[in-house]
């Protein structure tokens, strides 16, 4: 694995951060307090015309998505780059109030644990005369991210201790509940987490400049954070209330702390089968010699993968390629991969180039082919069989539904993967489990010729080349019927994989490939990431290009290739 860069330059790993914000205004918390809705946003416009504005720094950006709404089909996007120890990407509000109630939903997906103790990050500010006076974010302290909150009382700053309940992890929904009054004397404030009071001063001098006059949201600040980072927000409300209507709210008893997660000492045993649970992340290609098996297992294991594509030409079709199946090595792979969590796709009928090539007489010989290596793995619970590579053929439908029947007669449940080529658009497939997966394979070979001089951030790179363009039809146009908005809307069960994937497939380029094609794999793997779909990098075995593309992304943009969420 490479190894950490120093504080002062970026960070190679990719910190995105999802939050959603709902401000739906309730009647049983802080919300009874609220008098005046001041804005409501979906983002269901696409645009952000409802915004008094926004504001970034350098390299950061803010705009509408379609990728994960809470509600609807739209979401406010924020973008920062990691450049800088001081980071901006936010819309903004003008107001004029005395007092202010926002309550919000928060996720946060990917990119915790902060790196160094003292980063931190705000979600939410308030400001009043060019002044912050309140906000809420999260900062580590100690190698433990915490709750931070500070407010202005008169022209000093009160930051009560970081509460490290609830605690803080990925994949949690966090409700937060700011209220924040003015008052010379007896201001306060007030933060809920999940319904558990974590925050409260009062007796403060809040009026020392005045009404709250903006509400920033979004990536409010990032600071001393070198993570690249993505923000979204969706349903938000921000309301005014007086003084007058602040509810009293009885203290919530706080529950004990969980007691801390064990940290893991090996491998886990036995995961899951790919199935309809998260993605996976891996790379793929031919292994010929058992004693490659653990070096390279433990190399993808090292670096977070957990999966691995192994093909080979089927020796019907190829006689003896020098790519054909190696039983015993594909045995050590599937029990030393169970060991180390990572899933083994099986594509034992790898066709290249792509064909018809199953109905050229050979279907039969195809299927018991597929059959034979499904029943000697099917009580693994890390595999997942991948019949075919690519098929041309126009009866793709009717062949993949037959085969399904009759894998499924000879008594294999394992997971399938049902690869389309790239002129077929996605379709069910008839499987009495309903356990299989659809997926193609893409490569950046529309890029090959942007090569501006480098090093440049990433994020250039995807919006100069046009890389932006193809990551918003793979993962989010709902127009195409072959990527992923698709798969979602027929109802895929094990969703989407890009079973092949990389910079490019001409062979010129592959050991030395373009800024633009290093953009492409890079960003694809991002938003793979961020949309929850598996990706096989191309290629490892014997003929690796790992280490080339972690070079490469390095040498282009300062960044790693990728690190698995």
């Amino acid at each position: 694995m490479n190894q950490k860069k120093p504080k002062k330059t970026k960070i190679a790993s990719t910190f995105v951060l999802l939050i959603t914000i709902a401000a739906l205004i309730s009647t049983v918390s802080l919300a009874a307090a609220a008098s005046t809705t001041i804005l409501e946003e979906t983002f269901e416009s696409e645009t952000l015309s409802k915004w008094t504005g926004t504001t970034t720094t350098s390299g950061e950006t803010v705009n509408t998505w379609s990728y994960r709404p809470y509600q609807g089909r739209y979401h406010g996007r924020f973008y920062s780059n990691g450049n800088s120890n001081l980071e901006k990407a936010y819309v903004y509000k003008n107001v004029n109030l005395d007092s202010v109630y926002v309550k919000a939903y928060y996720q946060i997906l990917q990119g915790l644990p902060l790196d160094e103790n003292n980063d931190r990050f705000y979600l939410l500010d308030l400001s009043a005369g060019n002044q912050d006076v309140a906000g809420i974010g999260i900062k580590r302290e100690n190698g433990v991210e915490k709750w931070r909150m500070y407010v202005r009382d008169g022209s000093n700053w009160k930051i009560p201790n970081e509460e490290s309940y609830p605690t803080i992890r990925m994949d949690s929904w966090y409700c937060i509940e700011l209220y924040w009054e003015k008052d010379s004397y007896q201001g306060k404030i007030e933060v809920l987490i999940n319904g558990q009071r974590v925050f409260q001063l009062t007796g403060l001098n809040t009026a020392r400049y005045g009404n709250v006059d903006r509400i920033n949201l979004g990536l409010a600040d990032s600071i001393d954070n070198r993570n690249s980072m993505i923000i979204y927000a969706d349903n938000i409300e921000i309301a005014g209330a007086t003084p007058t209507q602040q509810p009293s709210i009885p203290e919530p008893p706080k529950p004990p702390e969980e007691p801390p997660e064990a940290t893991p000492t090996e491998p886990p045993q036995n995961p899951p089968n790919q199935g309809n649970g998260g993605a996976v992340f891996g790379w793929g290609g031919y292994i010929s010699n058992k004693q490659d098996v653990i070096p390279i297992l433990n190399d993808l294991y090292s670096d977070g993968y957990n999966g691995i594509r192994y093909w080979a030409r089927p020796s019907w079709l190829f006689g003896n390629s020098g790519h054909t199946l190696k039983l015993d090595v594909l045995d050590l792979l599937v029990e030393e991969a169970d060991k180390r969590g990572i899933i083994v796709y099986i594509d034992c009928e790898h066709n290249y180039p792509p064909s018809a090539y199953i109905n050229f007489g050979n279907r039969e010989t195809w299927i018991n082919d597929v059959i034979k290596i499904g029943l000697r793995y099917k009580d693994k619970t890390n595999v997942v069989l991948e019949p075919v590579n690519e098929y041309t053929g126009s009866d793709q439908i009717s062949l993949y539904n037959w085969a399904t029947a009759r894998i499924r007669n000879a008594g294999i449940t394992l997971p399938l993967l049902w690869n389309f080529w790239w002129n077929q658009k996605n379709a069910r497939i008839q499987d009495p489990l309903n356990n299989y997966a659809i997926g193609r394979h893409l490569y950046g070979n529309s890029y090959n010729s942007y090569n501006p001089s480098t090093p440049m951030s990433l994020q250039y790179a995807v919006d100069r080349s046009g890389v932006a363009n193809s990551m918003y039809k793979y993962f989010d146009s709902t127009r195409e019927s072959y990527y992923v908005q698709e798969a979602i809307r027929l109802g895929i069960p094990n969703g989407f994989v890009f079973s092949e994937m990389g910079p490019t497939y001409t062979e010129s380029r592959v050991s030395n490939p373009s800024v633009g094609n290093m953009a492409y794999a890079m960003q694809f793997l991002r938003e793979a990431a961020e949309h929850n779909v598996s990706v096989f990098c191309y290629r490892i075995g014997d003929s690796t290009k790992k280490a080339v593309y972690e070079q490469k992304a390095q040498q282009y943009f300062n960044e790693d290739y990728f690190n698995p969420p």
